[in-house]
């Protein structure tokens, strides 16, 4: 494999990094603020690496379709990513909030 080869892959994998951890940083904030839930970051990753051929050709195409893809993708979250309450268990959120 040509090093240029390999840069152009490295590099291709480092801007998708970045993109998925902004859409979750976005994500988590719009959940915490709006609902008052958690987002499963975990469960957050296997949803984008779903999706990860649409949101290309997403970004690849015209650029006024991301805010419609983001209402959709909200909806998924929705319905999959959202942190489960486990039986005798604090999530994050809660041991904050319970601080003095």
């Amino acid at each position: 494999m040509k090093i240029e080869r390999f840069e152009c892959f490295h590099y291709g994998c480092l801007m998708w990094i970045v993109v998925s951890t902004h859409l979750l940083r976005y994500f988590k904030f719009l959940y915490l603020s709006k609902h008052k839930k958690e987002i499963s970051e975990l469960k957050f990753f296997k949803l984008i690496a779903s999706i990860k051929q649409e949101m290309k050709e997403i970004i690849k195409s015209n650029i006024d379709h991301i805010p419609g893809f983001l209402d959709q993708m909200e909806g998924l979250i929705e319905r999959t990513c959202i942190k489960e309450q486990k039986k005798n268990k604090l999530t994050p959120l809660k041991i904050l909030a319970n601080l003095p």
